[in-house]
């Protein structure tokens, strides 16, 4: 429900699959196809390739085909296959000297997603990550109709007018070359009232995380932090 909202308002939901169970997985795939069904969404992949419910979850979401995918950089054969079932899969990269290979295989649509995301995160800070990342496309010297194809999302950090201006000035070469920019959200989420209206959460959590003032990393037994 919380999905059918934000692509209502004219954004680009995606539902994270997680560690859910392989028949929780295909509930919730089925649940947002009909719902969605007339809207553009997507789905995301745990990076973890040794999740138990990895196989599962990809069977799923080949069988509910939703317009858009996010997987792991280092699943690059994953993002082929199901851009090859019409799947428009975005990869998310952690580390820019992972593009140029990614570049050479095919892989047109990058998330650059910072450690001051939630959930699994990368080894470098935004900026720093966003800065390199955007020096590799623009070093890559690609065609005008491969820059055209080219979609990338910039993730971490962005929570008011100054981090968005900054956004804003890290994207110019990419747009003056013809790719297309955007952001990815997720945290800033938490605090609307949609989100708790359609159950996406409980006002409990809500209430917390108004009453915060900082945020923490935490390590976990995964090579990522939480």
């Amino acid at each position: 429900a919380f999905a059918l909202q934000v692509a209502e308002e004219g954004g680009l939901p995606f539902l994270a699959l997680g560690r859910r169970k392989a028949d929780q997985a295909r509930e919730l795939l089925q649940e947002a196809s009909k719902l969605l069904a007339a809207r553009s969404w997507g789905v995301s992949l745990l990076g973890l390739a040794s999740s138990e419910a990895r196989p599962e979850h990809v069977a799923a979401v080949e069988e509910s085909c939703p317009p858009y995918a996010i997987v792991d950089a280092r699943q690059p054969q994953l993002a082929s296959s199901l851009e090859g079932k019409g799947i428009a899969t975005y990869l998310k990269v952690a580390s820019p000297e992972a593009l140029p290979a990614l570049l050479a295989g095919g892989a047109r649509r990058f998330i650059f997603e910072g450690l001051e995301c939630g959930g699994v995160v990368g080894p470098l800070s935004s900026f720093a990550l966003w800065e390199q990342a955007i020096q590799k496309l623009a070093d890559a010297k690609l065609s005008a109709d491969e820059a055209s194809q080219i979609h990338v999302l910039l993730s971490g950090g962005v929570h008011d007018r100054r981090s968005a201006a900054m956004v804003a000035a890290l994207a110019q070469p990419l747009i003056e070359l013809g790719m297309k920019v955007g952001l990815l959200l997720g945290t800033p989420y938490l605090f609307t009232e949609e989100f708790v209206s359609t159950g996406a959460i409980v006002p409990g959590f809500q209430e917390e995380a108004l009453q915060a003032d900082h945020t923490v990393l935490l390590k976990t037994d995964d090579e990522h932090g939480m």
